[in-house]
């Protein structure tokens, strides 16, 4: 398979979110509610992430920049595995440029227990089948859907 993030140049746009599992065979993963207030996303469930800044070198460190801010533990690049890159165009959108690019990344191994910080509320572990879409982005809901029955694998698309 071609490695879709090779050519991947982060941008203003760029967003890496971070699933958490239990475990390397687990496809169970941990949301919690986005506590930003008069944001689109606010109340909702969500992984761990946001956006790439001038600061990260790649979406590698926006991904363990934004889990230690989110869920307050440290996670190496190593340790953090890239499952897809998902552009997103929205409605009204008619040009080859989408309006967000989205890097997942799921990790099992990192130090520290997930906690609610300032930004996320209390972890709660899911299962693809008793995940709470009704109160996701759909964005997301269509990757975890994608994702969950086999963590390992990498997806690409649009949405």
């Amino acid at each position: 398979m071609v490695n879709p993030y090779k050519e991947f140049k982060p941008s203003k746009n760029s967003v890496a979110v971070v699933l958490a599992t239990s475990g390397v065979a687990d496809v169970r993963f941990y949301l919690a509610r986005r506590k930003s207030k008069g944001k689109t996303s606010a109340g909702k469930f969500d992984g761990y992430g946001g956006r790439w800044q001038s600061c990260d070198k790649d979406m590698y460190a926006t991904a363990k920049r934004k889990f230690f801010e989110k869920a307050g533990v440290k996670v190496t690049r190593k340790n953090l595995h890239l499952r897809g890159i998902v552009e997103v165009f929205y409605l009204g959108n008619n040009s080859k440029k989408p309006d967000r690019v989205i890097c997942y990344f799921t990790t099992f191994n990192y130090e520290g227990v997930l906690s609610e910080t300032e930004k996320m509320g209390k972890p709660v572990l899911y299962s693809r089948f008793a995940s709470p879409f009704k109160e996701m982005r759909p964005a997301d809901e269509h990757v975890i859907q994608m994702m969950a029955p086999d963590l390992h694998k990498v997806i690409q698309g649009r949405s």
